[in-house]
């Protein structure tokens, strides 16, 4: 709900409920969940859970600043995969870029908006990235201990 910029669950929930019948069995399901509860006792909750093409879909429906620009950006990677130009383009007044947190689970946890200047990438794609732009890429020991090594040999 967070990431679609909907503050409640319900929003979710009420969005499904009006297209339920444009989703396939394998989009989403009830699972039960099991959660601490007060003085130690456990709670069981009921939570719809969606697949990736499921989250996709409820992203079509949702009304949302955040849905709006998601609809943009799938219509632009259909056009890329079918190499259509697209000069009729919309432009976008509105881009947010977010970086998600994920919980063990794979559910959202939090989001983190970003800033046009600012990068989020694994530690491997940047070390990746920063070589092919012919960087020497290593850690400081081994840089330390090639830079003593080649003073030996000319020394």
């Amino acid at each position: 709900a967070r990431a679609l910029g909907y503050k409640s669950t319900k929003s979710i929930s009420n969005l499904f409920t009006q297209y339920e019948d444009e989703f396939s069995q394998g989009m989403t399901m009830v699972i039960e969940s099991v959660t601490n509860g007060i003085n130690g006792s456990t709670r069981r909750m009921k939570v719809r859970v969606f697949s990736l093409r499921g989250a996709h879909l409820i992203a079509m429906f949702a009304r949302t600043p955040v849905a709006k620009e998601f609809r943009r950006w799938v219509l632009d990677i259909l056009d890329r995969e079918v190499g259509y130009a697209g000069s009729d383009r919309l432009p976008t007044k509105f881009h947010q870029r977010v970086m998600l947190y994920l919980n063990e689970n794979g559910q959202v946890k939090d989001t983190y908006p970003l800033t046009e200047d600012q990068v989020v990438m694994s530690f491997d794609a940047f070390v990746s990235y920063f070589r092919k732009k012919g960087w020497i890429v290593a850690p400081r020991d081994e840089v330390a201990k090639g830079i003593m090594g080649a003073i030996q040999v000319l020394s």
